[in-house]
């Protein structure tokens, strides 16, 4: 468990009424389905035109006109941000919208959601599914006839790139960056193989950006200013929850972070995270203060809009794609059975501006004898906890506080017990819990302020499997599997298969240039020829968005 985890977000929150543009920069835009798509996110404010500090979540939706077939979260700090989802292998072949938007948006009357949008590609190469009435076929010489037609976007000329214009397979290609704006840049830089299937739109952020709309008028609301505002209702049968003004929702995720906040007369609970990592995770809903005989649970609400997947364009289909896509197929499937850490580089999260250098006693089970019992436990081994039973209030598990002299004082206040950074609420299922199931435990031996929740003293046991083994909750418990915020990460490995037959070469989205800064870096060329385009897209301190390309072969 992560220290912020336990140390709560002030319920102090601005209600800001900015309205923000977003611009998805992509890896490349074609893809097979089952590959992960890279993407770069730049969030505008829309009445200035400069980067926007004001929400750290950016939501995507891909869609066609049938529907969403994918929901992703990007974390954002100071406009900026990276991340990487899998396309399902079921998704039909097609052409489909990338759609971005932030709680700002979704509190924005009038706003068009397509705005700011792109289209992409996506190939089933498992399926002969496609999207209805959405491919068109056609034959291999007006497929090429097509493809030559088509406009490459130009260069801004606010960076400049250095290479060679043609070099050997598998060799090392150094690219130099040179920084000719005047202002610090940030940028997305992408290095694919150019391998002759047709941009569905070759619209850039310096497109993008000439096309956002006037702010409207923003609705008040939770705004995602310090992370993602998750909403929850508490649902159940015969339950008044108006009668009750002592209910607490929390909310945890294995391993991970934990929010409680006051339940409201109507029964909806808002919880204001600093975003929670990790593209499915299983989300722990419970309700704190209940009677034995309540029956209710909490019903955590979906974030995204469910965008209208209307005017995507058809996608041209040919036999003369054959080849080029098998060799994505080969591509998709190498990578999946690569281990996910020789693939990606993680970038840094942004911090938890409420970190506090609380440090808990751990203890490491395995250096200390074993007992059967979790009672024997705490008198042989962990002496800041105790543990007793009574008949009015069953079992119920202290940590022991410091007194002012530092002096551990036995108070049966209200410790929170947790399992894998999950609360146990009824200290009972800790009691009886198996110890042998427990790698370490941490103790914290202070008060914390969770949300609305005040807790003397926490204690987290976290077992070898990380997933809360063996622990049954009671029927107000629901597990969701949640989507949080993706993980940022660059895609820079030179060498990743024995069969190197890779697309994407090189990726990193949060690239940045000090004013007139010369940077370079090193990509290893594929083991195989073909044409390779280099692809800047980012914007300026100030606000001024540019657009960079260049082009290598390798022989």
């Amino acid at each position: 468990m992560m220290i912020c985890a336990v140390m709560g977000v002030s319920a102090a929150w601005a209600q800001s009424e900015v309205a923000e543009r977003l611009y998805v920069a992509t890896d490349r835009s074609s893809y097979v389905a089952g590959q992960e798509i890279l993407c770069s996110v730049f969030c505008f404010d829309a009445s200035n035109g400069q980067l926007s500090d004001c929400s750290r979540v950016a939501y995507i939706e891909l869609l066609s006109s049938e529907g969403s077939v994918k929901f992703s979260k990007v974390s954002l700090d100071g406009g900026r941000g990276g991340g990487v989802f899998t396309i399902p292998s079921t998704v039909p072949t097609g052409n489909y919208r990338l759609v971005a938007y932030t709680s700002q948006n979704k509190f924005e009357e009038g706003y068009d959601f397509s705005q700011c949008s792109r289209v992409i590609s996506i190939f089933n190469t498992l399926s002969n599914d496609r999207v209805q009435d959405g491919v068109k076929l056609v034959s291999g010489a007006e497929y090429r006839e097509a493809l030559a037609g088509a406009v490459a976007p130009a260069s801004s000329g606010k960076i400049g790139i250095s290479l060679s214009s043609e070099v050997k397979m598998g060799a090392e290609v150094p690219v130099a960056f040179n920084n000719k704006s005047g202002k610090a840049v940030s940028f997305s830089v992408s290095i694919r193989h150019d391998d002759g299937v047709i941009v569905p739109d070759a619209r850039t952020l310096v497109d993008a950006a000439g096309a956002f709309t006037p702010a409207g008028s923003v609705k008040p609301g939770d705004s995602d200013t310090e992370g993602e505002v998750i909403r929850a209702k508490v649902v159940g049968a015969n339950f008044d929850v108006a009668s009750r003004n002592d209910l607490v929702g929390i909310i945890a995720v294995p391993s991970g972070d934990m929010y409680a906040s006051s339940i409201s007369a109507s029964g909806d609970v808002t919880f204001r995270t600093l975003n929670m990592y990790g593209e499915h995770l299983d989300m722990v809903a419970e309700i704190e203060g209940l009677d034995g005989d309540e029956m209710c649970h909490l019903e955590i609400e979906s974030p995204f809009v469910g965008v209208s997947g209307e005017n995507v364009p058809q996608m041209l289909l040919s036999d003369y794609l054959y080849e080029k896509l098998v060799q994505r197929s080969m591509d998709m499937q190498l990578r999946r059975k690569s281990p996910s850490d020789t693939l990606y580089s993680m970038l840094s999260k942004r911090p938890d501006p409420l970190f506090r250098n609380v440090q808990p006693k751990v203890y490491v089970l395995d250096d200390y004898v074993r007992f059967p019992t979790m009672q024997e436990l705490f008198v042989e081994i962990i002496l800041e906890m105790r543990g007793r039973q009574s008949r009015r209030n069953g079992t119920a598990i202290s940590v022991l506080l410091d007194d002012d002299k530092g002096t551990p004082v036995n108070v049966w206040g209200n410790s929170l017990m947790m399992v894998d950074g999950v609360p146990v609420l009824e200290h009972s299922r800790v009691w009886d819990y198996d110890p042998y199931l427990i790698d370490t435990v941490e103790v914290y031996r202070s008060n914390f302020s969770i949300g609305d929740v005040k807790y003397g003293g926490i204690a987290n046991f976290k077992t070898f499997k990380k997933n809360m083994p063996g622990v049954v909750f009671n029927d107000s418990v629901r597990i969701t599997d949640w989507a949080g915020v993706s993980y940022p990460v660059a895609f820079t490995q030179p060498y990743l298969y024995g069969d190197d037959v890779r697309q994407t070469i090189w990726w990193h989205p949060l690239k940045q240039l000090a004013s007139e800064e010369a940077g370079t870096i090193h990509v290893f060329a594929p083991e195989y020829q073909g044409d390779f385009v280099v692809e800047l897209q980012g914007v300026t301190e100030d606000g001024e968005v540019f657009y960079e390309r260049s082009y290598f072969s390798v022989r």
